[in-house]
């Protein structure tokens, strides 16, 4: 496999790094069993849930835009979910719950995970520095820096509140869920030579364990609690 330059950089300074989509997937793999139920929220263009159903008994991504291939795709919003209560085993949001205004809008994954179903997700780190600057710069400039440097399409860009974007709320400010587990990933995007370079000094920094914390992204593990709990 033919690694880019930048890549190489990386292996060398880190022979242990596991690209954050990996780790994503990886952990959503071992949830997975073949009379599983699970909902991707927020799936973008649902090429996830394409590349996994095989691995559950039923799959669907959720979006309020409707990606070009619509099999295995329901349009909807997160607070208004089209499924009945206590209907998936798994429930998945990738970069979506920075976009809360606050942790209630969770009430409808609660409602349509099973007791003890789990969710899964992956969102931005406030104390990262590259992502807690972003707090101050206006949406519209904001948006611009996005679909720029990034090369993120603008209708894929939505406001963000960072209510849940700190590792003290992920493990405390989500009600009717337990903390299975939270892990921190660097985000080591190589779309743009100095968004990488930048990325990548900031992952030296937080590889010694007692600066995980500081790193770009949080992956957390939840369960829904039963009624009893």
């Amino acid at each position: 496999m033919n690694e880019s330059p930048p890549q190489k950089i990386l292996r060398r300074i880190d022979p242990a790094f596991i690209p954050r989509w990996t780790v994503y997937k990886e952990m959503l793999i071992s949830m997975m069993t073949p009379d599983a139920v699970w909902i991707d929220v927020g799936c973008g263009d649902n090429s996830m849930v394409h590349e996994l159903k095989h691995r559950c008994r039923s799959a669907v991504g959720v979006d309020v835009l409707e990606p070009d291939n619509p099999e295995d795709f329901i349009k909807a919003d997160i607070t208004q979910l089209p499924f009945p209560d206590n209907h998936a085993d798994i429930m998945t949001l990738r970069f979506v719950v920075e976009h809360l205004s606050s942790p209630d809008d969770l009430k409808e994954v609660l409602r349509v995970l099973k007791p003890h179903g789990r969710l899964l997700f992956i969102t931005t780190n406030l104390l990262c520095p590259f992502v807690g600057i972003s707090r101050i710069i206006p949406y519209r400039l904001k948006k611009a820096l996005i679909r720029n440097i990034f090369k993120v399409n603008e209708s894929d860009i939505f406001p963000a509140f960072h209510r849940l974007n700190t590792p003290g709320a992920v493990r405390h400010a989500i009600p009717g869920f337990q903390v299975e587990s939270i892990r921190y990933v660097s985000d080591l995007n190589s779309v743009r030579t100095a968004v990488f370079v930048l990325y990548l000094l900031w992952h030296i920094v937080t590889m010694p364990s007692l600066f995980h914390s500081l790193r770009a992204n949080i992956l957390a593990v939840y369960s829904k609690k039963s009624v009893s709990s």
